[in-house]
């Protein structure tokens, strides 16, 4: 299906030009173009065009036509390396960290990625997806609309098949795109 938003308010792009190859990557990447009254064409889920509207195609046979008009349009954000399956916040490990405590510190007085496996292989399946969704959705509301995420916290091929099928089930519940990973051997 092809489909063109016309009117747009605005349309940020990382490309500084219509050529393929001229793209901003490192630093550069903090100098954004934002097309104003702009348009953008996509065929199957893909950009096919994008510019100003005096340069948008008069010719709409074939396209589904949204009216842009207020609104602007932005990439999005691909997160590949994340690991949203747990029962436990450790943003008290975080602070420890910032106050130079070490990993072995932290690990000793009950933290770390041990003790979170410990909590996992007594989680419910159904409360660490609860848990996942709700992520996922806050970091939709942040413009992430595809995912990567790790298992790692399992330690055990029992745990961490537990945290891989409740990925599975979070694939067909959000609109992200999402990929597992299996990371089995993350601490010993």
């Amino acid at each position: 299906m092809q489909t063109r938003i016309e009117n747009l308010k605005g349309l940020a792009t990382l490309r500084l030009n219509d050529s393929e190859n001229d793209f901003l990557a490192g630093e550069s990447m903090d100098n954004w173009t934002v097309i104003e009254n702009a348009f953008i064409e996509m065929n199957s889920g893909t950009i096919s065009d994008f510019g100003s509207m005096t340069k948008c195609p008069s010719n709409n046979a074939g396209f589904k036509i949204i009216d842009g008009t207020g609104r602007f349009a932005m990439p999005a954000f691909i997160d590949s390396h994340t690991h949203l399956v747990y029962s436990n916040d450790r943003s008290e490990e975080f602070q420890m960290r910032m106050k130079g405590h070490s990993y072995k510190e932290i690990a000793d007085s009950g933290g770390g990625i041990l003790n979170s496996s410990k909590l996992m292989k007594t989680s419910d399946e159904s409360e660490l997806l609860e848990l996942l969704l709700q992520r996922l959705e806050k970091a939709r509301e942040n413009g992430t609309t595809a995912v990567e995420i790790k298992s790692g916290y399992g330690l055990t091929l029992e745990t961490e098949s537990k945290m891989l099928r409740v990925i599975q089930k979070a694939k067909s519940l959000v609109p992200q795109k999402l990929w597992s990973t299996f990371l089995g051997a993350h601490a010993l």
